[in-house]
């Protein structure tokens, strides 16, 4: 499995939309299938991908019908040292894009600062702190 993440500390340089075009166009194009997750609390990725209605149900109608990313993070919230569960992102099938999605949640802002201080993770060349 391969990674790709778009960061940038400044606010509108177009990670957002690069992330949707590239995800969308490795899933096209190359026979392969990515993942986006959404870990932006503005959630725009996630707004981008899915159209209105399914929107709406993921945040306020049937939120414990649809996972996002928080679903699974709350538990560090809570003091907790993992993650809930096994992750079961949104089909490529319910959105335009035809891209398997992690959504976003506005309440990921709650949960960045304490996986700020989590302890380090461990790739094979570097450690990310």
């Amino acid at each position: 499995m391969k990674s790709i993440v778009f960061f940038n500390n400044k606010g509108g340089v177009g990670k957002t939309t690069l992330a949707c075009n590239v995800v969308s166009f490795l899933n096209s194009h190359t026979g392969n299938r990515a993942l986006l997750v959404d870990a932006d609390p503005q959630c725009n990725a996630t707004q981008i991908l899915l159209d209105e209605d399914l929107t709406e149900k993921i945040y306020f109608e049937e939120e414990g019908n649809y996972k996002t990313l928080y679903t699974y993070l709350a538990p560090i919230e809570n003091g907790e040292p993992s993650m809930d569960g096994d992750v079961v992102p949104l089909p490529g099938a319910e959105n335009r894009f035809h891209t398997d999605l992690l959504p976003g949640h506005p309440r990921m802002s709650i949960v960045e600062d304490r996986l700020s201080h989590a302890s380090p993770v461990r790739t094979q060349d570097a450690q990310i702190w």
